[in-house]
């Protein structure tokens, strides 16, 4: 394998390489903090992919990335099993991670926001490191729920330049049919985070549609177990039949989430180490 500096990946377990430690749980979105041993052995913290991510193992080592020196590599900060996570993509992230960052140091060293507040240590973290790390992990998290919304054929193209055009494409609409008088739900017109989400939401219940129907569809028995496991022991707790619709919901969600879980601990993730770096706030 040949080596190449400036990008790394990370990718399953295997001998020679360097051992991520340290996972840590951040919230209910799990969060995952990695402590990253360099290749060389100088220490780096990185976040590794993951809404949910509670667990895995990953292992990070330098490659020759395919990434080259163009227009296409200057936008892409990293790749997910091959497929990019574009800069934009990766800044949707950073908002919305922004306000929890700002109350974590805020919470923990009384830090306020002001010109300086990103690029001052606190207690030896940094809030723009912090950001980015948690706005990585989210990207991965995210690229891997597109993934999979492809495979079930939810989503058929999964590039930011394409949901960028079907942004506008659906806010030309809206703005045409108030012209004409005619009713639109909902705002007149998305702005990207919230477009986002919402295409984000409608594909993820989707999928889980989908996977209900087929692969993962449970028969009472299975019901019945997964609601045990899950049920307190207070004497209050209602009887299965009172709550199956519930439990329902429940048990797919549970489902999902592991097999997000999954895909991202086995996911090969190649960062753009230049371009992660040297992104400002």
């Amino acid at each position: 394998m040949r080596f190449l500096s400036g990008f790394i990946m990370i990718a399953r377990l295997g001998k020679g390489h360097c051992f991520l430690q340290n996972h840590k749980k951040i919230g209910r979105r799990g969060m995952l903090m990695v402590k990253v041993v360099h290749h060389l052995g100088s220490p780096k913290w990185l976040i590794i992919a993951g809404l949910l991510v509670l667990g895995s193992v990953i292992v990070l080592f330098t490659v020759g990335s395919g990434f080259s020196k163009t227009k296409h590599h200057a936008e892409v900060i990293a790749t997910v099993n091959g497929v990019p996570i574009h800069i934009n993509e990766f800044r949707r992230a950073m908002t919305a991670t922004k306000a929890g960052v700002i109350s974590y140091f805020h919470e923990k060293y009384d830090a306020d926001l002001s010109p300086a507040f990103w690029t001052t240590a606190y207690g030896g973290e940094i809030p723009l490191e912090m950001i980015k790390k948690r706005a990585l992990e989210a990207s991965v998290n995210i690229k891997i729920q597109q993934i999979i919304a492809q495979e079930q054929g939810v989503l058929e193209d999964i590039d930011d330049d394409s949901f960028v055009q079907s942004l506008q494409r659906e806010n030309k609409r809206r703005q045409t049919a108030i012209n004409h008088h005619q009713v639109v739900f909902g705002p007149a017109q998305y702005s990207e985070e919230a477009y986002f989400e919402y295409v984000m939401t409608n594909a993820v219940v989707s999928v889980k549609n989908d996977l209900m129907a087929h692969e993962w569809k449970p028969d009472e028995q299975q019901l019945k177990r997964f609601y045990e496991s899950q049920k307190s022991a207070r004497p209050e707790d209602p009887a299965f039949d009172a709550v199956r619709d519930q439990v329902v919901k429940d048990y797919i969600d549970h489902k999902y989430e592991g097999y997000v879980r999954e895909r991202v601990s086995e996911a090969k993730v190649v960062l753009n180490q230049e371009q992660y770096d040297s992104l400002p706030m």
